[in-house]
């Protein structure tokens, strides 16, 4: 009878351990997403010289056909952005005078 009640609690431990390392991983990354969403709202209406600045050189750069581009950075590349569980995409659209006009950030 004691063999069980250990494998009990033991199980039981070992699922509660489990639980509490994801749901610990899911509160930081949704830190993450929060303060990358507040540098991006600082950004936003800016030059991208600023975005360049706080997040390094961008892994692709897409040009629009109406002069507007998409700056994408991927994770090993954006050194402002803190490690997450998950990659942190990050991108952002400059209009043609080199100016943000909208930016996100998401978990891939």
């Amino acid at each position: 009878m004691i063999e069980f009640f250990s494998l009990v609690l033991f199980s039981g431990s070992l699922f509660g351990l489990l639980l509490a390392r994801d749901w610990w991983a899911a509160v930081r990354d949704r830190r993450v997403l929060r303060r990358a969403g507040a540098m991006l709202e600082r950004l936003r209406g800016g030059p991208v010289a600023g975005a360049t600045g706080a997040f390094g050189e961008p892994s692709e750069i897409v040009s629009g056909t109406t002069g507007a581009s998409l700056y994408i950075w991927n994770p090993a590349v954006a050194r402002a952005l803190e490690a997450a569980s998950v990659p942190v995409v990050v991108a952002m659209t400059v209009d043609p005078e080199g100016r943000v006009a909208a930016a996100t950030a998401r978990l891939r």
